[in-house]
């Protein structure tokens, strides 16, 4: 569902396409369209909601750094989490003492430091955890993008 630029009638617009179960649903969506939720109608439209979650007409606000958010808003999500199937292999853990590291975050913006493990006297740890999941009934997920809600709005 693409936004209207109105937080009422956009919340409004996500329940009337949603055919999950409501009783077990949740919003979803990042800190800054959450605060804009907040401060939608002066305040006065969603007063529980805010950047570290809360609700939206009684129902639980989530957030989280990774919601989509672009330059023309974010997304805000209904989920019920009951139609969504997830696995999970668990977690699978590697110790080492014979690699070479890479003392950057991001290698791409510059020369790095390549450091030796076993020359340091060194361990690195590696933890994996192998997720997916899948929706299930599609009716059980909506999405609204470019959700953006300038104060005042």
């Amino acid at each position: 569902i693409a936004s209207t630029g109105d937080a009422v009638t956009d919340i409004g617009a996500l329940i009337a396409a949603f055919d999950g179960d409501l009783s077990a649903a949740a919003f979803i969506t990042d800190p800054k369209t959450a605060a804009q939720l907040a401060l939608a109608n002066g305040g006065t439209a969603f007063p529980d909601a805010g950047p570290r979650g809360g609700s939206l007409v009684g129902l639980p606000l989530i957030t989280s750094r990774t919601s989509p958010r672009d330059t023309n808003g974010g997304q805000i999500a209904l989920v019920d989490a009951s139609g969504i199937a997830a696995a999970d292999e668990g977690l699978r853990m590697s110790v080492s003492n014979q690699a070479t590291l890479q003392m950057r975050d991001d290698p791409v913006d510059g020369p790095t430091t390549a450091v030796s493990l076993f020359q340091t006297n060194s361990v690195a740890f590696l933890a994996e955890v192998m997720t997916n999941w899948e929706v299930q009934r599609e009716s059980s997920v909506v999405v609204l993008t470019g959700a953006d809600y300038p104060q005042g709005s």
